[in-house]
């Protein structure tokens, strides 16, 4: 007698949907330890805590005397000061004009913000003019006694190309490498058309010598290169970049971006203010909104107010989205203002119990509110800037998870 096996043929769909329904299980269950509160102290080894503001805020009023009594140049002055802090990402600012002497008017510019404060400050009291300049005859710049002489515009000879010489001045992201082998930021000056013959002049005129790019009272020597028979075009000037830090290096090319302050001015004093903001606990928040947030969706459930499965796919697709939001935050350690977090959550949460119930119109409201957040955060200032963006996220995170919760539940009843 012949015994017969037979092996059953594996069902690989049935095995692939269960190991896609684990995976995705654990993520969730990792997810959810990472964004709870003080889990960060499970672990020594990685770091994961929340990375508030709270602490980090400071506020200075700054007295600037501007030399000159013209309103138009008072407002255009005001202007670049406003657009420079409001791309370094400055919370609150406030500028406001005062009278001064007879050839005078003051600028005080109030400040409150997370940012470090020196660049502030830099981005607040800095002009930031810059020129061409050559070297005098009668200053030694070899002398080992004075080995600052090479820095101080006094030891130069001022010439007409100036700022007005130049369309834009470029710092690129990276650092480039240098003849000694060392990286280092750099700055890429681009002359207009219309300047391009003068400059070329210039440059001609001073071949193989070091000129130097005065930027306020310090200069930068460059060597002007040797002009070949075949170079057509004018050679960009290209100076080093003190800077370390990418930080450091945004707010120096916020300066030479962000337009050109039309008058000389000086700083005349600062003041420190008390911070005026919201602090909030993050611990006693994420606790306080989860047990508001289980409590609704217990008195919806209770009182039928909505079906059991857009209550269930909702709650699950709220519980993702914040979970998978503050675990980004935790782990990518972005700095956080827990007071907009606050509201942040609760709007999104709102948001995601819409999407759910109105599934014709999801994709109306997804773009809806992409749209509308995204002109915010284009067009918005300190506060509303950094809230608008944030809801971006949240709205993609919560796609995400309405996408992976709907799968979940529709295909762990088939199993």
């Amino acid at each position: 007698m012949k015994l017969k096996i037979r092996f059953k043929k594996p069902n690989w769909q049935l095995f692939l949907k269960s190991f896609l329904l684990t995976l995705l299980s654990a993520i969730f269950i990792t997810s959810l330890l990472v964004a709870l509160p003080l889990t960060e102290k499970i672990s020594d080894k990685v770091t994961f805590n929340l990375n508030t503001k709270d602490s980090k805020y400071w506020s200075k009023e700054y007295n600037l005397v501007l030399d000159t009594k013209e309103k138009k140049d008072i407002n255009k002055t005001k202007e670049i000061l406003f657009r420079r802090l409001k791309r370094f990402g400055v919370e609150r600012v406030a500028i406001r004009t005062e009278e001064g002497d007879e050839e005078t008017s003051i600028l005080k510019v109030t400040v409150n913000t997370s940012k470090e404060e020196s660049l502030v400050q830099q981005l607040i009291s800095t002009r930031h003019y810059y020129k061409i300049v050559t070297r005098k005859d009668e200053v030694n710049f070899e002398d080992e006694e004075n080995p600052y002489a090479i820095i101080f515009g006094e030891n130069y000879n001022p010439t007409d190309l100036d700022w007005d010489m130049f369309r834009n001045v470029y710092i690129p992201k990276n650092k480039l490498r240098t003849n000694d082998g060392e990286y280092r930021y750099f700055a890429v000056f681009k002359q207009k058309q219309s300047k391009d013959k003068e400059l070329r002049t210039f440059l001609k005129e001073n071949q193989g010598q070091i000129v130097g790019m005065q930027i306020d009272f310090f200069v930068t020597p460059f060597l002007v290169p040797e002009f070949s028979e075949e170079m057509t075009a004018t050679p960009d000037i290209t100076i080093p970049v003190y800077t370390e830090t990418e930080e450091e290096t945004k707010a120096l090319r916020i300066l030479y971006t962000s337009g050109k302050i039309p008058v000389e001015y000086s700083v005349q004093g600062e003041k420190s203010l008390d911070v005026n903001m919201i602090k909030l606990d993050h611990v006693k928040l994420t606790l306080s909104f989860g047990i508001a947030i289980i409590t609704t969706y217990l008195y919806l459930l209770l009182f039928k107010h909505r079906s059991k499965k857009t209550l269930i796919t909702s709650f699950l697709t709220t519980l993702l989205t914040i979970t998978f939001f503050l675990s980004y935050l935790k782990l990518s350690h972005i700095p956080v203002d827990t007071f907009l977090l606050a509201v942040q959550l609760v709007l999104i949460s709102i948001f995601i119990l819409a999407i759910v119930e109105n599934r014709d119109a999801e994709l109306l409201l997804v773009i809806g509110g992409v749209v509308v957040f995204g002109i915010i955060a284009l067009l918005g200032t300190g506060f509303l800037s950094l809230f608008a963006q944030a809801m971006i996220a949240l709205i993609a995170f919560s796609k995400l998870a309405y996408l992976l919760t709907d799968w979940y539940l529709d295909n762990i009843k088939r199993i």
